[in-house]
């Protein structure tokens, strides 16, 4: 499964950064392409990080990082759950990740979810959430919801369970896409920087606010 190894400390163009204070310590980002994309070169993809960041260190992951002081932060994308919830199994594919008993989990999910059966992604997303938290009852999840706009039914499941942050209020200005960037249409309709830093700093206040 795709993943970015991230350690808070070692970030590219950030080492003499002083992250603020944060009482997570082993945080767990769940997320799709924004989240983090390995090197595609069909579709003119050249790097490892969330698409559409101009660099690894300006997608919203590694901007999050700065935010969380000597954390250990795991990114995974697990974009296959969005297109194939009906079948997914989490301990076929997760079961790593929770063994990592994060203390935060920020689930980043929902672009590939513009039509979905409700009662059975809702019965499938409380399965991934109670299997995440079997191992780990006190960990704290907030859900980042779609970038891209008219992801309502998925949008509206997903934050009956958790604390959780509307993004796609970035949706409106063309400036947070990525149009003019890249030559592949899918690709530059992913987040810019501009897009990426209004992900991170959403993400950030509700994290924020979580009691």
């Amino acid at each position: 499964m795709p993943k970015a190894n991230i350690q808070t400390t070692l970030l590219p163009g950030k080492t003499n950064v002083i992250p603020a204070q944060s009482k997570y310590k082993n945080v767990l980002i769940l997320g799709n392409s924004i989240t983090y994309s390995p090197i595609n070169e069909s579709i003119g993809w050249n790097k490892a990080c969330g698409m559409a960041a101009t660099s690894p260190d300006l997608d919203y992951v590694h901007l999050l990082c700065v935010h969380f002081k000597f954390a250990k932060l795991t990114a995974v994308n697990i974009s296959r759950f969005e297109r194939e919830y009906q079948t997914y199994e989490p301990d076929q594919y997760l079961k790593e990740y929770r063994d990592l008993k994060p203390d935060l989990i920020i689930m980043r999910i929902g672009e590939n979810l513009p039509m979905i059966d409700s009662a059975l992604f809702r019965q499938k997303y409380k399965c991934l959430l109670n299997y995440l938290r079997s191992n780990n009852p006190d960990v704290k999840v907030i859900a980042g919801l779609s970038f891209w706009p008219d992801r309502d039914d998925a949008d509206n499941i997903i934050k009956q369970y958790s604390p959780y942050v509307t993004l796609n209020v970035l949706s409106g200005d063309i400036s947070n896409y990525a149009f003019g960037l890249y030559t592949d249409g899918g690709v530059q309709q992913h987040p810019s920087d501009k897009g990426m830093k209004g992900i991170a700093d959403l993400l950030w206040d509700g994290i924020t606010k979580l009691k």
